[in-house]
């Protein structure tokens, strides 16, 4: 069962309420664990974040202490300080919820197509909302319910994902974790140069939910006017019969990711990298603009680089020479390889620490 609600987020309640009731979710006397999209700490504003509002609503209608929200944000963030940052701590405190870092609850070896992986316990005696953001992704062209279960993961198996390949690695996953209700925020989504603050905004006003969180991602994909080729990780399936506002009413386009991130003159290429890279060179960044007086000279080189020329980072197993030509740097382990056939600068590190990118810039 599909259902396609137009919503906003100064009432969402009966548009929650009339999603569960026609997906009929029935989860009995468990507790509801409810997975949200929770990257960074960044405002509700920017897209690319579950809006703390759906997830309020849902704790209103299950009562608060029945329900545990439950999130680990992308490699090289810290989650409890995201949950301090985002305002989930203090929801959760408000309603007697339950708030938990999923890199540090208890977990239990699975197997599934690469071996085993470890997946959370409480899976076991809860009722799993994946409760995902529509958004596109630099890496896997979306990022909806399916990508959005890899926050169920170590950062240790996050970063295996990007080894095996995303494509494969996520409906793997999918094929031994599957979420009892799926609900994909679309309220405010994301477009261009996504998952996160490099995307723009994109007011759709819905909310869409599905039994099945395969047949959802298929859903969303759809309104969003992208091909199937261009999510590799969602295997396309037919959809079932949508209730609600019509599917032929709330086709769009969103902008496609470019593959890359820029900053004036300076060009991020992930190659296929975990989010700890980029992260990290963010972090370089931040601190080195942050307290200038620091490295006064490494601060007017930078800026006069980024003015005058090119500065290009490359990361990951699938590192190779884009269409940008500049000075290049390769960064983490992932690229390593790429870095010692062509003789280009390596930063060691998985993820690598500021301060050893700082000496490259």
């Amino acid at each position: 069962m599909l259902y396609i609600a137009r919503a906003d987020y100064s009432e969402v309640r009966s548009a929650i309420e009339a999603g569960l009731e026609s997906c009929g979710f029935d989860p009995g006397s468990k507790r509801i664990l409810i997975k949200p999209n929770i990257v960074n700490a960044h405002a509700p504003e920017v897209g690319a974040t579950t809006h703390p509002a759906l997830i309020e609503a849902l704790i209103d209608h299950f009562g608060g202490d029945r329900c545990i929200i439950a999130e680990s944000c992308v490699v090289g963030v810290d989650t409890d300080e995201t949950f301090r940052k985002s305002g989930l701590l203090e929801l959760a405190s408000k309603h007697g919820a339950e708030l938990l870092n999923l890199q540090k609850v208890s977990r239990a070896p699975v197997n599934w197509a690469f071996g085993e992986i470890q997946l959370p316990t409480m899976l076991r005696d809860c009722a799993y909302i994946n409760l995902a953001k529509m958004k596109t992704h630099i890496l896997t062209g979306a990022t909806l319910c399916l990508k959005n279960q890899k926050g169920m993961l170590i950062n240790s198996d996050k970063m295996r994902f990007h080894r095996l390949g995303l494509d494969k690695a996520i409906p793997a996953l999918y094929d031994v974790l599957k979420p009892d209700l799926a609900i994909i925020d679309a309220i405010w989504a994301l477009e261009g140069e996504g998952p996160g603050k490099f995307g723009e905004r994109k007011d759709l006003g819905l909310l869409l939910f599905g039994n099945d969180a395969l047949e959802l991602d298929n859903l969303a994909i759809q309104i969003m006017g992208l091909e199937t080729d261009e999510v590799r990780h969602v295997l396309p399936v037919p959809l079932s019969e949508i209730h609600g506002v019509p599917l032929e009413d709330v086709r769009t386009e969103f902008k496609r990711s470019k593959g890359y991130y820029k900053k004036v003159n300076m060009f991020y290429f992930p190659c296929g990298a975990c989010s700890g890279c980029s992260n990290a060179i963010s972090e370089t960044v931040k601190g080195l603009l942050k307290e200038p007086w620091r490295h006064p000279l490494k601060v007017a080189k930078f800026i006069l680089n980024g003015i005058i020329g090119k500065r290009i980072f490359l990361a990951g197993i699938e590192a190779a020479y884009p269409h940008v030509k500049g000075r290049t740097i390769c960064i983490g382990d992932c690229s390593k390889r790429f870095a010692d056939r062509e003789k280009l600068p390596h930063v060691k590190g998985c993820p690598p620490k500021a301060r050893d990118i700082l000496r490259n810039l």
